[in-house]
């Protein structure tokens, strides 16, 4: 009998000591991987724990998102990346200070949903094949940039979600946009939970 998620989300969270669960998970000859999906599934959900915890006005929108993924055939290789990591070691030489950030390299997973935690104030890059359009909404602002432009990121300004869009923009409107876009993918920058 294979273990449920929630008998596993309880051994990753040392909560469960039955030690027939155990055995059952030793037994398992794809018991790697099915431990490694355990443990993504709740590093996932503590993430949006912590999302839904401090910014709970953000949450009706990143539901809401589940509606407007989509991926088309050919959508485009969107990267975000920290500004200095461009300049590679040369920005790691120069650096006066002993802190040392983390490299940011996340690719846009068109159709579907992310939240990365930041550490620290970060310039966002965006690398992509082809232009694409992006609106931003943190505290009570929204707006549009587009892979062109850079973000400047603060932990004191909190969630920071960023909807990317392969198509033309026709108006201001979000939802408008959404619909006739070929590829849809949210991001939401979060501050490093300390």
């Amino acid at each position: 009998m294979a273990l449920d998620k929630l008998s596993l989300d309880e051994m990753v969270q040392g909560r469960n000591s039955t030690t027939d669960d155990w055995k059952e998970l030793v037994k398992d000859p794809e018991r790697e991987r099915v431990w490694s999906e355990a443990v993504t599934r709740r590093e996932h959900l503590d993430q949006f724990c912590y999302f839904a915890a401090k910014w709970p006005h953000f949450v009706r929108y990143y539901q809401q998102a589940k509606c407007f993924v989509k991926q088309s055939i050919n959508s485009p290789i969107v990267s975000l990346i920290r500004d200095d990591d461009l300049l590679g070691d040369l920005a790691l030489s120069l650096n006066e200070k002993d802190e040392v950030k983390e490299p940011l390299l996340i690719t846009v997973e068109w159709g579907d949903r992310q939240l990365i935690e930041i550490q620290g104030e970060q310039t966002v890059s965006f690398n992509t094949e082809s232009q694409v359009q992006i609106h931003y909404r943190y505290d009570d602002l929204e707006g549009w940039i587009t892979s062109d432009d850079k973000w400047e990121f603060s932990p004191d300004e909190g969630a920071v979600m960023l909807t990317f869009i392969d198509g033309d923009v026709i108006n201001d409107d979000l939802t408008a946009s959404l619909n006739p876009g070929k590829s849809v993918g949210y991001i939401v920058l979060l501050p490093l939970l300390k």
